[in-house]
């Protein structure tokens, strides 16, 4: 839940979804929250969302992402 509230908080300021936060969600809660921030029009560090989704893709549901990609 933490890690959540971290994407969130940084969405809800304006600011990068930190890429350390999305390494450690979930690969596809990872990207729900890119997602979000997307709509939002917020930034996240690590890559793009469509890269994002494609890592998501090759790790699977269980999997654990490589993440950031830069």
């Amino acid at each position: 839940m933490t890690l959540q509230d971290d994407c969130l908080i940084a969405i809800t300021d304006g600011k990068p979804v930190p890429a350390r936060t999305l390494a450690e969600l979930p690969p596809w809660r990872a990207v729900l929250m890119a997602r979000v921030a997307n709509k939002a029009g917020v930034p996240i560090e690590g890559g793009s969302l469509d890269e994002l989704i494609l890592e998501a893709s090759r790790v699977g549901g269980t999997g654990a992402l490589v993440w950031p990609l830069r």
